[in-house]
């Protein structure tokens, strides 16, 4: 199950879609029903994409990663989280139980670090 929070933002942020979507009219490109459109509807271009993720990490003041990077923070913590492995799999695209073999090491992070995580990723800041 997804976090609270998290499912708050999916909702706003589709709805924001939504509201794109209905404002362009026939210009929408709905071929496909995606969660994270370009601004016509269509597929994002990876190299606008790759520089609008350099760009939100210079926002931040975060180091420079890649966005592969993100993709193993958040298999990560969907097993921190207690997901099961065949879901995460399933989340991550992942066909070959060798790639999800690599974030086994996050068993002995269970118990506390679910919550810690949630206050780190959705608390701080926030006041709530």
């Amino acid at each position: 199950m997804l976090p609270r929070p998290l499912v708050d933002e999916l909702r706003a942020h589709r709805a924001g879609v939504n509201r794109r979507r209905l404002a362009a009219g026939e210009a929408w490109d709905g071929t496909h029903d995606l969660v994270f459109p370009a601004a016509n509807g269509g597929l994002i271009d990876p190299a606008r994409d790759h520089s609008a993720w350099k760009s939100l990490l210079t926002r931040a003041g975060l180091r420079d990663v890649r966005l592969h990077d993100a993709r193993h923070t958040a298999a990560t913590l969907l097993l921190v989280q207690g997901v099961d492995l065949r879901t995460v799999m399933s989340i991550m695209g992942w066909t070959e139980v060798a790639a999800a073999q690599r974030y086994t090491h996050v068993d002995g992070l269970r118990g506390r670090a679910p919550r810690q995580l949630g206050a780190l990723l959705w608390d701080q800041g926030t006041g709530g």
